[in-house]
């Protein structure tokens, strides 16, 4: 828990696996974590020294990104895609309960494309990602539920989706 004097390579290696993939912003929870293991042996003022340097490393590699995104899209993504919205409206959308982890969630990519065709990307983006937080809104257990789920399914040692198939429809 040595504060170095240069950048976090904890940080670096955390904010470049956020970029690569967006399920790497989950590791940002293991740099408090690895500070509060160190504390024992350097002490508070050391590990929170450690530790404001592991964030700021993330954030000096992952807010150029999250900037240009801002004035690309109109707000501010914690993923670092474009496809938050979409995202958000498959996570909570109540035409897809039951089936995930049965099916993969992007089956419903179609009935996506139906409901924003004639959108350009940074409308249909705000479109899904207003359409998501209704979805929230109406039922956040719903989306406690669906949260666990999928915690679940990513840790699973089980492949998942459990099966495969397709969407008609109706």
């Amino acid at each position: 828990c040595r504060p170095a004097k240069q950048i976090s390579y904890p940080g670096v290696t955390v904010g470049l696996l956020h970029l690569t993939r967006p399920t790497g912003f989950l590791l940002v929870l293991l740099l408090p974590l690895l500070a509060l293991l160190l504390i024992r042996r350097d002490g508070w003022r050391r590990c929170t020294l450690y530790l404001g340097r592991a964030l700021g490393s993330f954030g000096l590699i992952t807010l150029p990104w999250h900037f240009y995104l801002a004035r690309t899209y109109g707000n501010l993504e914690l993923l670092p895609s474009s496809t938050s919205g979409e995202n958000l409206y498959k996570g909570n959308t109540p035409e897809l309960d039951g089936i995930y982890p049965l099916a993969d969630l992007d089956l419903f990519n179609p009935y996506i494309w139906d409901y924003t065709s004639g959108m350009d990307e940074v409308e249909k983006n705000r479109w899904l990602i207003q359409k998501g937080r209704e979805f929230i809104r109406e039922d956040p257990g719903r989306t406690l539920r669906r949260m666990a789920v999928k915690f679940g399914a990513f840790y699973s040692p089980v492949y998942t989706p459990c099966g495969y198939g397709r969407l008609d429809k109706l």
